[in-house]
């Protein structure tokens, strides 16, 4: 599969590895397959998503428009979150920045990278700052 999603760090965090050639239909299921476990949700406080083995990005701005949207869906569960994504080719670059341009999610932060080294820099002090963070809220 060109999309794989995988928990990490006792669940506090997620990662999605895209590769090959990969569609933004396929990130949108895993969107919704993560929003179908709302107790993987919660704990949540960082999600890193690779884009570095993918070798053609297939995504229209409407589907950047509803991974946005399935963002906000998942803000809901989890009200702090720092998101990186790691882009090294130029149209994947874009597409990820026009993603971040539109996440409206409080409390959420998001950086786009180009690299794995700039990722974890980027991320570390926020992973320490969501640590003293509370868990994830309940719904209203």
């Amino acid at each position: 599969m060109p999309f794989t999603m995988e928990f990490i760090d006792h669940g506090r965090g997620i990662q999605f590895t895209g590769s090959g050639n990969l569609t933004g239909e396929e990130m949108i299921d895993s969107k919704h397959r993560l929003l179908a476990d709302e107790s993987k949700v919660r704990p949540l406080r960082f999600a890193i998503v690779s884009l570095v083995d993918v070798q053609h990005f297939d995504i229209t701005p409407t589907e950047v428009h509803k991974l946005a949207a399935l963002d906000k869906q998942v803000g809901e569960l989890t009200p702090v979150v720092a998101v990186v994504v790691i882009a090294p080719r130029t149209h994947d670059f874009g597409m990820a920045r026009m993603w971040e341009t539109i996440l409206d999610v409080p409390g959420w932060s998001a950086s786009v990278v180009r690299t794995r080294e700039e990722a974890d820099a980027w991320l570390a002090p926020r992973i320490a700052a969501a640590a003293s963070e509370s868990p994830g809220r309940s719904p209203a």
